[in-house]
C-alpha cells in the first residue's frame, strides 16, 4: 500500500504542539515502514509532516520504497534546503524521484494518483485541504488527524459523514483518531489506512459497475453464440452483427482490465460508449478490407463460402476476431486501418515506378 502524507505546522507557534507533532509524525513513519507500506512525500521542510514521517520511516532497517514527488524547479542539489540534503542521502534503490510538474499546485494531482490512501496532519487550506479535496475527487480515501489543528481539523469534520455506514470498525477508528493524540496511536493510524484501502467509501459504486459489466458481458456472449450457431439473419447481416457484438466485448475487456490494473480509476460509461462507437467504425473498415481480400486472417476468402454452413461459421469467427481486436486493441486497430487506407490513396511519384526506364 502506498501512503501519501501531507501537512505542516506553519500555522502553529507553540513549542509544545510542535514537539508533539514531530513525535507523532516520527512514530507514524516507523509504524508504516514496519507494516511494509510504501511512502509518498514531497517536501523536506522542517515545518512539514513529510520530513518527520520520512525520518521515522527511514530509521527502520530495510524499509520499503519511498516516492519523492516534487516540482521540476525543486532540485536535490540545492543545499540551502535541508530536506534536499536529507533526500539525497537516501539510497537510490529505495527511492523513486518524479518531477512531472513545475509548481506545487500542479504536483498535488500526481502525488495523489501515485498513492492508494492519503494521510493529512495539520496543514493549510492552500496545501493540505487542497490535497484532501483532490484525493476524494480521485477516489482516494483520506485519513485526517485533527489533533494538531490546521486544515486537517476541518477535513476530519467534513469527511466524517463519508465514513458512516461503511463499517463499524472503520467508523470507530476514525472517531477515536479524532480525539487527542496519544503515544502509540500510530498503530491505529496504520490499521485505519489499511481498512480505508479495503473499504474505500468513495468507491461504493464499484460493485454496481462491476455487476453491470458482468451482466452486459454475459448477455453479449449469449447473443453472439445465438447468431453464430443459428444464423437468424442473412449471412452478411449476421457477420456484421457478430462484428459489432465482438467490438463491445473487446471494449468491455479493455475497460475492465484498465480498472483492474488501476482500481483508483473509475469505470467511465461515457468512455465505454465512445470507444465502442470508434471501435465499431474501425472494425467495419477492417472487415471490408478482409472481405475484399485486402488482408488475410487465416486462409483466404471466397464468395462461395457464404453457401456453406461450415464456412459461414468460420467467416463469422474471423469477423468476431476482427471486432474483438478493434475493441480491445483500439489504438493498434486504428493504425492498421490507417495503413490500409493509405495504400489506397497513395499516389506514386514520377520516376518511382520500378518498370520505368533507367
Amino acid at each position: 500500500m502506498k501512503v501519501l502524507v501531507a501537512g505542516s505546522l506553519h500555522f502553529e507557534n507553540s513549542n509544545d504542539v510542535r514537539a508533539s507533532f514531530v513525535e507523532a509524525c516520527n512514530e507514524i513513519g516507523v509504524a508504516l515502514a514496519q507494516a511494509g507500506h510504501e511512502l509518498v512525500i514531497g517536501s523536506g521542510s522542517d515545518n512539514t509532516a513529510d520530513k518527520h514521517i520520512f525520518n521515522g520511516f527511514i530509521s527502520v532497517k530495510n524499509h520499503p520504497r519511498l516516492y519523492i514527488i516534487r516540482p521540476l524547479g525543486v532540485k536535490h542539489e540545492d543545499k540551502k534546503k535541508e530536506g534536499d540534503i536529507l533526500f539525497a542521502k537516501l539510497p537510490q534503490k529505495l527511492r523513486v524521484d518524479r518531477h512531472p510538474a513545475d509548481s506545487w499546485s500542479k504536483i498535488r494531482v500526481y502525488q495523489v494518483l501515485e498513492a492508494d490512501v492519503v494521510l493529512v496532519l495539520g496543514g493549510s487550506t492552500a496545501g493540505t485541504a487542497l490535497i484532501a479535496g483532490t484525493a476524494t475527487a480521485l477516489q482516494r480515501p483520506v485519513l485526517a488527524i485533527p489533533s494538531f489543528g490546521g486544515a486537517s481539523q476541518k477535513v476530519w469534520s467534513d469527511l466524517k459523514r463519508d465514513f458512516q455506514g461503511v463499517s463499524s470498525s472503520l467508523e470507530n477508528l476514525y472517531n477515536y483518531l479524532g480525539q487527542s493524540w496519544n503515544l502509540g496511536d500510530s498503530k491505529y493510524v496504520v490499521s485505519a489506512l489499511e481498512k480505508l484501502k479495503r473499504e474505500n467509501p468513495y468507491r461504493r459504486n464499484a460493485a454496481v459497475n462491476s455487476s453491470i459489466i458482468l451482466i452486459w458481458t454475459i448477455l453479449l456472449l449469449a447473443i453472439w453464440l445465438i447468431l453464430l450457431g443459428s444464423t437468424p439473419l442473412k449471412p452478411l447481416y449476421n457477420f456484421f452483427a457478430l462484428l459489432a457484438l465482438a467490438v463491445m466485448l473487446g471494449v468491455n475487456l479493455r475497460a475492465s482490465l484498465g480498472h483492474l490494473l488501476n482500481p483508483g480509476i473509475n469505470l467511465s460509461w461515457a468512455t465505454v460508449l465512445i470507444e465502442s462507437s470508434v471501435g465499431m467504425v474501425v472494425a467495419f473498415g477492417l472487415a471490408l478490407f478482409y472481405l475484399i481480400g485486402g488482408f488475410i486472417v487465416t486462409g483466404s476468402w471466397n464468395p462461395d463460402d457464404f453457401l456453406k454452413v461450415s464456412d459461414l461459421t468460420r467467416v463469422g469467427v474471423i469477423m468476431s476476431i476482427i471486432g474483438l481486436a478493434s475493441g480491445f486493441l483500439l489504438e493498434v486497430a486504428i493504425e492498421r486501418l490507417r495503413e490500409l487506407l493509405m495504400e489506397i490513396v497513395k499516389v506514386k511519384k514520377p520516376g518511382n515506378d520500378d518498370t520505368a526506364e533507367q
